[in-house]
């Protein structure tokens, strides 16, 4: 009787843990990606005469950077309307510093 009262118990502690750990394992990917609302990016909507060049220059950013971060393997191959994120860390901040004569 008492091995089986043991074995009971054991199975529901083994029931609880996979269950614990499964929830875990399935919230990893979730919760990395309900937070796409951060702040590291912004976004550049494509428009007619854009080009991958012209946007680095208008950020401030390596043509390299804008390429790793979209994961764009053509780099001559944009869309009217291709949505591009810019990373903020590398955007030249606004000097608010006010120069009194």
């Amino acid at each position: 009787m008492y091995l089986a009262q043991k074995h009971n118990r054991d199975k529901k502690n083994s029931i609880i843990l996979v269950t614990l750990l499964l929830l875990f394992i399935f919230s990893i990917p979730f919760y990395s990606f309900a937070d796409d609302s951060n702040d590291e990016f912004i976004t550049h909507k494509v428009t007619k005469g854009d080009t991958l060049w012209s946007i680095s220059k208008q950020y401030n950013l390596s043509l390299q950077l804008i390429l790793a971060f979209n994961n764009i393997k053509d780099k001559d191959t944009l869309s009217i309307g291709q949505i591009i994120k810019i990373s903020q860390d590398n955007l030249p901040t606004a000097d608010y510093n006010m120069h009194i004569q």
